[in-house]
C-alpha cells in the first residue's frame, strides 16, 4: 500500500512545520529554456534546453542529476551525480522514503534546499523519472529545481558529448520543509473529486489491448477515480519527447475541461507518471499537487467511488448524488410523469417528462422536439442554464431517462448525467424521498444545438451501407425496437440491440467489460461512429447514453423508424428466416 499520509505527518516536524509556499518561485532563475517556452509558460525557467545547460555545466551552486540506472554503463552528462529513482523508495516498494532519509540522500550529492538542480532522465516519454525526481524534491522543500527538455536522448541527439569519468561531490546539508501542498492525499482527492474548481488527472494506459490486466493494474477506461480526465504523458511531448508549446499544450488541456484557474491533482498507477505530469501542470503555471498513493491506493479500498467507463462520469452514482442533494448550480431532473413526481420524488428535482419537450397532437411529428427556442424556455424556468450541473433520473435508466440526456446535450447543455438505477434503485437504496415540488429559480438557457448528436434521414441514408459486416465499415445503425419488429423490417444493415441488454437485473448500467462484450459481439467496435433509432426516438436516446459512456461518436436519429418507414424509396430488410 501506497505511504500517501507519511507526508503529512512529517510536515509538522520539518522546520517546525513551516511549510513553503510556490516552490520554485522565490529564487532568480538563471538558466532559461528554448526562446519559445520562455516567451509563454508561466514558469518557463522549469523547463532547461540543452544548449542552455551545455553553457552552464560548471556553474557554481548548481549540480546535474541523472536519475536513470544506466549511468555508469551508457556515460552521463559531465560533472552530472547519479540518484537513480529508485534510490528514492523503500526497498522492494514504490513508497518514498521518508523526508528526513531523503534530505539525507541530496545532502550526500552536494544538494542543498537552496542548490540549483537541473534533472535528466532517458527521455521525457516513456521515462517518467525525471518528473518523479522533480516532484519529491519540490515537496521536501527544494527551491530551484528543473527538468532537462528531452532528457539525455535530446543532449546526445544535439551533439553533445557523453562522459563516463565521475564527478567530485562535495557533501552538504539538506534541511527538508516538507510543503504537503504538493502532495495530494486519498482524503484530498474524496473530498474534491466532484468539486468542478478541481481536475483530477489520471496518466494511466487508457485501454488494456491485452484484457490481461486487474486490480491496481487496470487501465483508466476500466476503472477509475468518477470525473477524472485521462491525459497520457506522451500527448505533452512532441516526436522527438521534446515538451510540447505552450499553445498547443493549453489546447490540449482545455480540450479535456482542464481551464486555467482549476486546481489540478495528478495520479497515475503508484506516482510516477503523475509527477511527470506535476511538472507539465506546473510548468504551465497550475496549483497542483501529485497523488502518491494514486490508483493502487484508491483502488484498494473499496469504500471509495470509482467510474467503469470511458467517460463514466457521465453516469451518477446514488452515493454522489446522495452526497450532493443542495450543491449549488446543480439541477435535478425527474423525467418521470407528473403523477409519479407527485407522490414522491427526490429532494430539490424538479419534474420535466421528456413528452413535455414534444411537439404532441397526432400525425408522424408528434414527437418531433419543439423548437430549439421553445424547449430553451423551458429549460430557463426550470432553473437550468448551458453550464447548469444536470443529473437526470427516471423509473430506471430508460427511455425517458436518455431521451431527456440526449436532447440537453444536443441543445448545448455542458455538464449533463443521468442517475444509475433511477428512482427505483434510489428506493431500493433506503434513500430519503420528498413530496413538496421544488420552486426553481429562473435563469437562461440558449440554445447551441450540436448536429453531430442528431442524425437524420438524409445522414443515415449517407451511411447505412458503411454499417455493413465488413471489417472496413466505419459506422454501427443501432435498431433497439422489439426483437420482432426488427425481424419484420429494419434498416438495411441495422444491428438490433434491447436497451436490456444493457443494463443489470437491479436497473443499474452494466460494467465497462459487460458493455464492451455486448458491443463487440455486435461488431461494433471502438473506432466506429455509431448512429442509434428505434421508433420515435426515445429508446435510442438511452442507447445514446451508453455509447456515450463507452466513448464513440454517436448521434441520435430522431425521426426513427417512423420516418422511415414512411418513405417507400428509403432502403429496408428483413431478417432471414
Amino acid at each position: 500500500m501506497k505511504r500517501a499520509s507519511i507526508w503529512m505527518g512529517l510536515a509538522v516536524l520539518a522546520l517546525g512545520g513551516t511549510l513553503l509556499a510556490g516552490c520554485g518561485s522565490s529564487v532568480a532563475q538563471k538558466v532559461q529554456p528554448t526562446a519559445v517556452a520562455a516567451a509563454t509558460f508561466k514558469n518557463s525557467a522549469l523547463l532547461v534546453g540543452t544548449a542552455d545547460l551545455a553553457a552552464s555545466l560548471d556553474s557554481a551552486n548548481q549540480v546535474i542529476v541523472d536519475v536513470r540506472s544506466n549511468y555508469a554503463a551508457a556515460g552521463h552528462i559531465r560533472n552530472a551525480v547519479s540518484l537513480p529513482y529508485g534510490n528514492f523508495n523503500v526497498a522492494g516498494t514504490t513508497d518514498l522514503k521518508s523526508p528526513a532519509e531523503i534530505a539525507a540522500i541530496l545532502g550526500a550529492a552536494g544538494i542543498t534546499a537552496t542548490t540549483k538542480v537541473v534533472i535528466y532522465g532517458q527521455n521525457n516519454n516513456p521515462d517518467f523519472s525525471a518528473g518523479r525526481v522533480f516532484w519529491l524534491m519540490e515537496s521536501v522543500g527544494a527551491k530551484d529545481v528543473h527538468v532537462l527538455d528531452g532528457g539525455y536522448d535530446k543532449w546526445l541527439s544535439d551533439g553533445n558529448p557523453a562522459a563516463t569519468a565521475l564527478p567530485a561531490v562535495t557533501p552538504a546539508t539538506f534541511v527538508p520543509a516538507v510543503d504537503s501542498s504538493k502532495s495530494a492525499t486519498k482524503a484530498t482527492v474524496l473530498a474534491n473529486y466532484n468539486n468542478g474548481n478541481y481536475a483530477i488527472v489520471d496518466s494511466r494506459d487508457a485501454t488494456d489491448a491485452t484484457g490481461t490486466k486487474t486490480g491496481a493494474n487496470l487501465p483508466y477506461d476500466a476503472k477509475h477515480i468518477p470525473n477524472a480526465v485521462n491525459v497520457l504523458t506522451g500527448d505533452f511531448v512532441n516526436a522527438d519527447n521534446t515538451v510540447k508549446s505552450y499553445a498547443d499544450i493549453k489546447a490540449l488541456l482545455e480540450s479535456k475541461g482542464i481551464t486555467a484557474g482549476k486546481t489540478v491533482i495528478t495520479h497515475c498507477y503508484v506516482g510516477y507518471r503523475s509527477g511527470q505530469e506535476y511538472f507539465y501542470f506546473r510548468l504551465m503555471g497550475y496549483d497542483v499537487s501529485n497523488y502518491d498513493g494514486s490508483w493502487t491506493e484508491w483502488n484498494a479500498d473499496p469504500t471509495l467511488p470509482t467510474a467503469s467507463r470511458i467517460n463514466g462520469n457521465l453516469l451518477e452514482s446514488g452515493d454522489l448524488l446522495a452526497a450532493n442533494l443542495d450543491s449549488a448550480n446543480q439541477v435535478i431532473i425527474d423525467a418521470r410523469s407528473a403523477a409519479d413526481y407527485a407522490a414522491s420524488h427526490i429532494k430539490n428535482a424538479v419534474n420535466l417528462p421528456p413528452g413535455s419537450f414534444d411537439k404532441g397532437g397526432a400525425g408522424i411529428d408528434s414527437t418531433d422536439l419543439k423548437s430549439p427556442a421553445d424547449i430553451a424556455a423551458m429549460l430557463g424556468a426550470a432553473g437550468i442554464s448551458n453550464g447548469t450541473r444536470i443529473v437526470v433520473y427516471a423509473k430506471d435508466v430508460d427511455a425517458n431517462a436518455g431521451r431527456v440526456f440526449w436532447m440537453l446535450e444536443y441543445l448545448g447543455a455542458k455538464d449533463v448525467h443521468v442517475l444509475d438505477g433511477g428512482f427505483d434503485k434510489w428506493l431500493s437504496d433506503g434513500r430519503a424521498t420528498v413530496t413538496t415540488a421544488t420552486a426553481p429559480t429562473a435563469a437562461t438557457f440558449t440554445p447551441v444545438p450540436d448536429g453531430s448528436k442528431l442524425a437524420t434521414k438524409a445522414e443515415v441514408l449517407a451511411h447505412y451501407a458503411d454499417a455493413s459486416t465488413a471489417a472496413t465499415a466505419t459506422y454501427a445503425i443501432v435498431d433497439s425496437r422489439e426483437a420482432a419488429d426488427y425481424a419484420t423490417k429494419h434498416i438495411t444493415n441495422a444491428k438490433n440491440i434491447l436497451t436490456t441488454a444493457f443494463l443489470n437485473a437491479d436497473n443499474t448500467v452494466k460494467s465497462y467489460a459487460d458493455l464492451k462484450a455486448v458491443l463487440d459481439g455486435n461488431g461494433i467496435a471502438a473506432g466506429k461512429t455509431v448512429i442509434t433509432h428505434c421508433y420515435v426516438g426515445y429508446r435510442s436516446g438511452q442507447e445514446y447514453l451508453i455509447f456515450r459512456l463507452m466513448g464513440f461518436n454517436v448521434s441520435n436519429y430522431d425521426g426513427s423508424w417512423t420516418e422511415w418507414s414512411a418513405d417507400a424509396t428509403l432502403p429496408a430488410a428483413a431478417s432471414t428466416p
